[in-house]
């Protein structure tokens, strides 16, 4: 059953302020900020089932855990906060919410017997089904969370296959390329969240040293991934918000520095300071600069174990010391790349 989210009318003067933040299960912040502000969703990032850190608080807001090993922390939260109040639906097992210009939803969906593509394809119809029915249409920010990423099955790679049954959900539905990131978790369910609006002010970035993931050839799938490599929401009045997707060692569209973790870490870094750049920027009329000293929420996924001191030195010496960061292990979308980073800048939160 559908539940629609009632909605009024929101001028381009008052659209709500969201923000989001990301915090070690430890966190003295945690519970205040759950219980303090409107909640669109949180995501827990940790080995165990559940959110035993919030244990006795009402959770009636979209919610996922994803099970990924973590270094440094517990787990750590991701928790979406909106300037207004926010109203919750579901629909077959996807929970969304709203308030009232923004959709955060959350869907996770057990493969049992069932191919990785159609898995896809059925989790972004439900997606489809949810943001046009609600009228959040224009989708920023996806987070695709896929088990065992680099396994092959049906005679291909288990993120090609889910590559292939997204790319049919897109095509049914004006094919496009919001920002993405697409990475390994444990466990047997594909967890997939997402940002999306009422209104269409985003703009999808690309990297000019990086072919657009929708371009790249046969060789890494029937269908290539659907994603831009960033996306700027422009608020207006001083207010943005840059997602930058998952992004790894790859210039063109071929992998580098195969085998060197510390080299691979910065050519990543390279390739978002080269995307958030005010030169790049500019060429999609955007005014803006931006350095990775401003990248916030930043999630570094990790693939061995032996690299993450490593990484993180590298990682340190690039970001601020006052923004929150969470290294993860994970698979990265091709077996040859060992890093994977992705971040926020929030403008005027």
């Amino acid at each position: 059953m559908f539940e629609t989210l009632k909605q009024g009318n929101i001028s381009h003067e008052n659209i709500p302020g969201i923000k989001v933040y990301l915090l070690p299960a430890e966190s003295i912040n945690l519970r205040q900020i759950m219980v303090t502000q409107n909640i669109l969703g949180i995501v827990r990032f940790g080995e165990d089932e559940g959110y035993p850190e919030l244990e006795g608080l009402k959770i009636c807001f979209p919610a996922m855990n994803v099970a990924m090993k973590t270094f440094s922390a517990k787990a750590y939260y991701e928790i979406w906060t909106s300037e207004n109040t926010v109203a919750c639906g579901t629909l077959q097992g996807l929970q969304f919410s709203s308030d009232g210009f923004h959709q955060l939803l959350t869907v996770c969906l057990k493969e049992e017997d069932r191919d990785l593509r159609e898995i896809g394809r059925l989790a972004y119809d439900l997606i489809f089904q949810s943001v046009q029915k609600n009228n959040h249409p224009n989708i920023s920010r996806v987070w695709n969370h896929i088990p065992n990423i680099n396994q092959f099955g049906d005679g291909s790679e288990r993120y090609i296959r889910f590559c292939l049954g997204r790319a049919e959900a897109f095509a049914r539905n004006g094919n496009i390329f919001p920002a993405a990131t697409g990475i390994g978790c444990q466990g047997s369910s594909l967890c997939i969240y997402m940002v999306s609006m009422r209104k269409d002010m985003n703009k999808y970035l690309e990297n000019p040293n990086q072919t657009p993931a929708y371009k790249y050839p046969a060789k890494y799938g029937i269908k290539p991934p659907s994603f831009a490599r960033g996306a700027y929401t422009d608020y207006g009045g001083g207010r943005g918000i840059l997602y930058v997707s998952g992004t790894a060692s790859i210039i063109g569209s071929e992998t580098v520095h195969q085998g060197d973790a510390a080299r691979q870490c910065e050519t990543t870094l390279n390739n978002i300071s080269v995307l958030i750049s005010g030169t790049n920027l500019s060429s999609y009329g955007i005014k803006k600069a931006f350095t990775l000293k401003d990248l916030d929420c930043i999630k570094v996924y990790i693939k061995n174990e032996a690299d993450y001191e490593i990484i993180k030195a590298v990682c340190t010496q690039a970001f601020s010391p006052d923004k929150s960061i969470a290294y993860l292990k994970a698979d990265v979308c091709r077996n040859d790349l060992l890093v994977e980073i992705e971040g926020i800048v929030m403008e005027n939160p």
